[in-house]
Order: C-alpha cells, then structure tokens, then sequence
C-alpha cells in the first residue's frame, strides 16, 4: 500500500533534534494499482476509424494499443473501438477527448512517419448568379455608353417625401425599430429617391442622368420565408432597375430617356416596345406621358414623367422623367431573347424625315410600318416631337432618324433615295401623314 496525497505546510513541530515541518494529509490513501482517475468522460471512446480519418493513414491496432499502454493509459479492445482510461497524471484535463488521445498516438507514432497527401475534392464552380450578372451588364451598358451615372440610396423614405409626392404610408411597409426616426418607411419604388437626387444635382447640373439598382419591399408579395422551417413569410424584395433624367431647356425628356433605356436593353439582346399606359399610375404622373415596357410582348416595366405641380413641390422646375424595371421579370425574358449578332462590315446611311400627322398615332405604329417599307432599313429613331402654334388642331409634329444599310454591299446613294421616298408614301398611305420638306 502507498499513499498518495496532496500536502499543505503547517506549524513546525520540534521531535528531539533537529526541528521538523509537518505537513497536513489533504489526500486520501490509495491502493497503488488503482491509478486511473474515475471523471466525467471517462472511459473515453477512441474509433479505430476515427482515429485514421483524423491521422490521415492507417496504424495497426496492435502499435495503437501499444503506444498508449507505455504512456499509461488502460486500454480495452471493444471491436473497432478502443475504450481508453486516463491515468492520474493525466487527469488535468490535458486528455478530456478522443481528439486528445489521437495527438497522443501521433506524437509516439511520429509525424515524420505519416503519409503525407493533398486532399482530393472535385473543384465545381459555384452556380452562377444569373441576377447578378444581369444586374452588372446593365451597370455597365448605363455607365459606359449612355453616359449615366450610379447612385445608391437607403431602402427608407421620410413621411415628408411621401406627402410632396400624394403616396399614401399605408401602402408601404413601416420598420418597428427604424435606423433613422425621420425614415420610418421601406420603400416601395426607387423613383422617389431617384427624384430627391435629381433635386439635389439640379442645382449644380444643367442635366441629370442617374440610375440605381436595388431592392424594393412589398408586403403584398410573398418572400423569403423568415428560417428554414418557418410558415411565416418575408415581404416582397424584388431587384428593380429605376432611372431618373432631367435637363435645363430640355422640352423632351419623356423620349430621350425612353431611348436610352430601349437602347440599353437592346444591347442585351431584347426587343423593347413602349405601349400607352392603360391605367393612371398615380395623382404624381403626367396625364398622357407615361407607358409600359414590353419586351417580347412582356410588360417589365414603365416610364413616366412627372406632373409639374408635383415636381415643383419637389424643388424641380424642369421637366423629370423616371423609369423602372423589375429585373426578376426581364430575367427570364432575356434568357430566350440573347442572340449573336455580326459587327456590320458595311456603312449605313441616315436620312432624317419629319412629317405632321394625328395626335392619336402612337409612336410604335409608326416604328412598325417603316421597318416594313424596305429591308435596307435597319434602324428608326424618333428624336422630335411638336406640338403647339402653326400647326392644325389635333396634329402633331414628329421627326425620326432612318438608317439604312446593306449586309452584302456599300449602298449608292439612288437605291438611299428610292428607299426614302417610299418612306414618305407609306406615311401618308397608313397614317395621311404630311412629309415636311
């Protein structure tokens, strides 16, 4: 029998000569083959398996079982599984988990003695965002070669805003706890703030040509649910496209912002048709000036131009147009439009012709029958649009850009001349329209 004990100093006792310290047993007695400390997690149970996944090689059970018996562990063979006691010396927590032991194994074994090897996983690229990479080519097209510039604003609206532009809050979703007291609502479109910056830019700018990609929230639309497993479900986010133009003396901005916009979605590959608007979109809207965006016969979108009372409210004097476009919809529309398209190898031609003709003619009628007239042209523009003294009631002045251009030759300027004389005979056959000349 031995003792095995925790001492602590106490007083000096004298026994004879010389004087002694006697220490205080804080121990228990022990018998000497019991030396395996009963704790919590112990026996611990140490896989086979899991021990050559974490060691990355395979060991013969029998160097196992060797090792840790010479380093004092008590061992017991339970198949595959190794049920390992922990000695007293190592009852400090150094060995709690079968990780510990694992160490222990290695460290006897040796490192250097482990097959060393690169881990072997297929590298898959992640799907790819279609959404984002849709939101960048815009970005790009925008930015780049329309010359408009990206603003970012916060997802909040201030009830201030709201009232200049006649939105009822009770349409939009209001925050519990909002980041700004003064912005307690989520908006609903990105045309409000859009407005706010041209506002601001106005003042230093004789033209504004901004546009913003983000989230709007809709209670009215289902979401995301809140967790994996939850029944209850998130607002409405979709991704919206919004763009705001306006410009010192500009008299147009309705159509040179519907243009850039059609332009930009042609570069990716659709084909944009601006149809009237069967519905007011709003007491903020200009009566007549405002018109939903097919593309391949799928309304994405709309444009509109603000009513003057209320872009004065504002602080805006001139005339403001704003777009948008619901991303999420144009997706899977431009997924079936995409197509290649060769540089052309041959110059074209442009021929301008201005004519007057019904207000009641809508601008896509137009567009339709000229590209029928001749397949040399390639490209209708409209780029003016009159209305007011010197011409009769109930007409309007309108003027367009008409490219022409061959796929197989240089075109000479007779087969120019006939292809746009035909264009002036099939205006006033459909639409008894009178060319200006």
């Amino acid at each position: 029998m031995v003792c095995e004990t925790f001492l602590s100093s106490g007083d000096e006792v004298v026994i004879g000569n010389p004087t002694f310290s006697y220490y205080e047993i804080a121990g228990r007695i022990m018998d000497a083959k019991c030396i395996f400390v009963p704790l919590k997690n112990c026996p611990i149970e140490l896989p086979l398996e899991f021990l050559s996944k974490k060691i990355g090689g395979e060991i013969e059970k029998k160097e196992i079982i060797k090792i840790l018996t010479n380093l004092g562990f008590g061992v017991k063979e339970k198949k595959s599984v190794l049920s390992v006691k922990i000695p007293t010396w190592r009852a400090t927590k150094d060995i709690s988990i079968a990780e510990d032991l694992v160490e222990e194994v290695a460290r006897i074994y040796g490192y250097g003695n482990i097959q060393t090897s690169l881990p072997k996983f297929p590298i898959v690229p992640p799907p790819k965002n279609e959404l984002r990479s849709l939101e960048r080519k815009i970005k790009e097209i925008l930015a780049l070669e329309f010359n408009f510039s990206e603003v970012c604003n916060y997802s909040f609206v201030s009830p201030q805003l709201l009232e200049k532009l006649g939105i009822d809050s009770a349409d939009l979703i209001e925050l519990d706890n909002p980041m700004a007291k003064d912005r307690p609502f989520l908006r609903r479109s990105l045309w409000p703030g859009l407005l706010e910056n041209a506002e601001a830019n106005l003042h230093r700018f004789d033209e504004v040509k901004m546009f913003e990609i983000g989230r709007v929230f809709n209670s009215e639309v289902a979401g995301l649910r809140v967790s994996g497993n939850s029944d209850e479900l998130l607002p409405g986010q979709p991704l919206y496209l919004g763009l705001v133009f306006a410009g010192k003396g500009v008299l147009t901005p309705f159509y040179e912002l519907s243009a850039a916009l059609a332009g930009a979605l042609d570069r990716l590959g659709c084909v944009v048709v601006l149809k009237p608007a069967t519905h007011e979109l709003g007491k903020v809207i200009h009566r007549g000036r405002q018109a939903q965006i097919l593309v391949n016969g799928e309304g994405v979108g709309a444009v509109t131009e603000i009513s003057p009372s209320f872009s004065e409210r504002l602080g805006i004097n001139e005339r403001v147009v704003v777009a948008e476009v619901d991303l999420e919809k144009l997706l899977p529309v431009l997924k079936n439009s995409l197509r290649y398209q060769p540089l052309p190898v041959y110059p074209e031609v442009i021929r301008d012709i201005a004519f007057v003709v019904d207000k009641k003619v809508e601008h896509a009628q137009i567009v339709f029958e000229l590209k029928k007239v001749n397949q040399l042209i390639v490209g209708v523009e409209i780029f003016d649009v009159y209305e007011g003294k010197n011409l009769p009631a109930g007409k309007k002045s309108v003027a367009y850009h008409i490219t022409y251009r061959s796929d197989s030759k240089t075109l000479e300027f007779a087969e120019v001349d006939a292809a746009h004389v035909r264009v002036g005979e099939v205006l006033n056959k459909k639409f008894e329209a009178e060319v200006r000349r």
